[in-house]
């Protein structure tokens, strides 16, 4: 099959469910192309140098915005709209993107939707997060063919959505389509239900994760020295790093640990200066942007693993955690919180334990619980693993997506 993906960024470090699958249909013979923006902030890496050449000539890249709003404008007229679609059509939405700099998100979508016409036909057409389901919209209008397609929610794109009247109207002419829904969760799949989408037309397809990268490795806690505490995620207000953090005095009296804090953002300063306050310098150290490989070390170097989740100020919320369905299938036992979507991919109790998000104290009293039942280390990490390998493989919902493709 010709199969067209169509996302935000590509590639980013943190959204292997989306370039681990594509991967995998390339493998398995199909014809995929992305089409996408750049990265624009160090997080957009490929996974491996061995990501990066399968990838990199899949991938369809729109004009770099870093030039005048004029030359944009100009670019557009000349070089990056379809043929056929004549001076009434394109004129305004290039004075358009002269106004919002490149910013305005149905600009982009014509802009990539072009991309695809230039690329095409394809037999499916995939649009990862609620956004991307407009340029899918217009190139299928381009392409004037039965192009089956597939737009898939990861949380983050329904939770914080805001309903205006436009957007209303966009969301009833994709609710009237014939697009397949997905969502990774069932508390996303209630979110894009808010935007008017009927319950019956969303399937629950979790985002994939690339177990056959992972080592599942028994944890037993070390008979000296400290014990590993591993949390990953962008340093942002909903991955509950500072309330993490926080946590740490409490652990610290009763337990020897270090917390290894994985992921750049924007409260990286704040959160530095938020372990000098509560004087945890020795125990908490924050490491940055790391790399598949090294991602992948430290998993493997860990006794357990953190996500304490919370809902931003903004509303921003998870969507599944994927990280955490990464930590159990290598055999780690896990504490996060009662998010959204996280409970769908943890084993309470099981696999690990959940606790109230935001609740500081109840967060270190559940780290301290794991940490001294070391005993059911073993058994946990072994529960998560065999969960996540049967449900979230990227094979099992590649054959999803095929299935879904019409294939």
């Amino acid at each position: 099959m010709r199969i067209g993906v169509i996302t935000a960024e590509f590639p980013r470090l943190s959204e292997t469910f989306v370039s681990g699958p594509v991967i995998e249909l390339l493998q398995r013979g199909h014809d995929v192309h992305v089409f996408s923006r750049r990265p624009r902030d160090e997080g957009g890496r490929f996974s491996s140098k061995a990501a990066e050449q399968i990838l990199s000539d899949r991938v369809h890249y729109i004009p770099d915005f870093s030039r005048s709003a004029l030359s944009q404008a100009r670019s557009i007229i000349t070089n990056e709209l379809p043929r056929g679609w004549g001076l009434p059509f394109y004129l305004p939405r290039a004075a358009q993107l002269c106004v919002h700099e490149g910013k305005d998100l149905s600009i982009l979508s014509y802009l990539i939707a072009s991309l695809i016409q230039r690329n095409g036909p394809f037999d499916a057409l995939h649009a990862h997060f609620l956004d991307m389901w407009l340029p899918l919209a217009y190139a299928l209008k381009l392409q004037k063919s039965q192009t089956r397609c597939v737009v898939t929610f990861h949380g983050h794109d329904v939770n914080r959505r805001q309903i205006s009247a436009k957007s209303n109207r966009r969301v009833e002419r994709l609710v009237n389509s014939n697009f397949e829904f997905t969502a990774n969760t069932r508390f996303t799949r209630k979110q894009a239900m808010k935007l008017g989408i009927p319950k019956d037309r969303i399937r629950i397809v979790p985002a994939p994760v690339e177990v056959e990268d992972i080592a599942y490795k028994e944890r037993v806690k070390p008979a000296s020295g400290p014990i590993h505490i591993l949390s990953i995620g962008r340093l942002v207000e909903k991955k509950g790093m500072s309330q993490l953090i926080s946590a740490m005095p409490k652990v610290l009296r009763k337990h020897d640990c270090r917390l290894h804090i994985v992921g750049g953002g924007p409260l990286k300063e704040e959160l530095e200066t938020l372990v000098e306050k509560i004087h945890v310098q020795h125990a908490v150290i924050l490491h940055g942007w790391s790399d598949r490989a090294e991602i992948l070390r430290m998993l493997d170097q860990s006794h357990i693993f953190v996500l304490a989740s919370v809902t931003a100020s903004d509303g921003d919320r998870e969507g599944q955690g994927v990280v955490l369905q990464e930590a159990q299938a290598a055999g780690l036992p896990v504490v996060s919180t009662f998010h959204n979507g996280i409970p769908d991919g943890v084993l309470d109790g099981v696999s690990g334990k959940l606790l109230e998000e935001g609740n500081v104290d109840a967060l270190a009293d559940g780290i301290i619980e794991i940490l001294d039942n070391s005993n059911r280390w073993v058994a946990m990490g072994r529960n998560g693993s065999e969960f996540v390998r049967t449900t979230y493989s990227t094979k099992s919902i590649v054959d999803s997506y095929l299935r879904l493709y019409g294939a």
